[in-house]
């Protein structure tokens, strides 16, 4: 009953697209300026697990640092089998803004499991870039590495301090890949200029902590709300399925809570004010 009910339906429709007075045009809806859109897409695209493999982390890392020549028998299959996912990242990289969309108000609850595979899908792009250098595209490399630079700031852009840390750590990736490359005189003047003014006006830290701790205040707050207002605080850690502090630990009462909440405020406006003392 179903499949004829489908059936009637995609036979309406046929017939008013040919027939009806004003037929659609045919076209694609305007392109977002939201870089993450394609960075979903990206990661989606990954068809190698390599933080799985402790062999090919090895490669890629001794690749990355300039400990090894780059192996294209080795390492070429795996950077094919994940072509599309560099390159949809590529395409993000190239537009102006970047909202991941998560869902903050969940709390500690917040998924950003499927965030951690950036990891893996940077270094892939790293060493896309020591590849283009190996065949002899030295600007293509630049290019490559330019979108790392500007997708690694992507993942750390407005979230908690964990995405701010695996967001550094890509950076590093990077920056080794860059440093041991360029070593090796296979980089343009030119080149080395676009690369180190790309560099040059990341923030002093690399990004901008305060926003990362403010975030995680929101979070951390919101927790502490909830066991503030909890009858048995330890019943929330259940709920979230969050180990609860063990049963020798002081009692879990509104004076810890309290306590903990003006240590992640402290924090927070700490690092504000180192921020904004750079910036003067």
């Amino acid at each position: 009953m179903k499949l004829s009910a489908l059936r009637i339906l995609i036979t309406i429709a046929g017939v008013l697209s040919v027939n009806g007075g004003a037929c659609a045009e045919a076209k694609f809806l305007p392109d977002s300026d939201n870089a993450a859109l394609r960075y979903w897409t990206a990661l989606a695209e990954m068809r190698s697990t390599i933080s799985e493999d402790e062999i090919t982390q090895n490669l890629l890392s001794a690749t990355i640092k300039g400990e090894m020549a780059w192996d294209e028998n080795k390492l070429g299959p795996i950077l094919d089998a994940n072509v599309r996912a560099v390159q949809a990242m590529q395409r993000g990289a190239k537009l102006p803004e970047c909202n991941w969309g998560l869902d903050y108000h969940l709390g500690v609850s917040t998924p950003v499991e499927m965030l951690m595979r950036a990891r893996g899908l940077e270094r892939l792009n790293t060493v896309e870039g020591i590849r283009e250098l190996a065949k002899g595209n030295s600007e293509a490399a630049v290019n490559t590495w330019l979108s790392g630079i500007r997708f690694s700031q992507d993942v750390g852009r407005g979230g908690p301090i964990i995405l701010a840390l695996a967001a550094s750590a890509m950076l590093a990736d990077t920056f080794q890949a860059i440093t041991a490359q360029a070593k090796q005189g296979k980089l343009q003047l030119s080149q080395k200029k676009a690369l180190y003014d790309a560099i040059k006006h990341l923030p002093d830290d690399g990004f901008d902590w305060g926003i990362s701790w403010g975030v995680e205040y929101a979070i951390g707050n919101q927790f502490l709300e909830r066991l503030r207002k909890a009858s048995d605080p330890r019943a929330v850690y259940e709920q979230l399925g969050i180990p609860a502090p063990p049963k020798t630990c002081p009692r879990l009462n509104r004076t810890l809570i309290d306590t903990e909440s003006t240590c992640l405020l402290r924090r927070v406006h700490c690092t504000n004010t180192r921020t904004e003392r750079r910036r003067c």
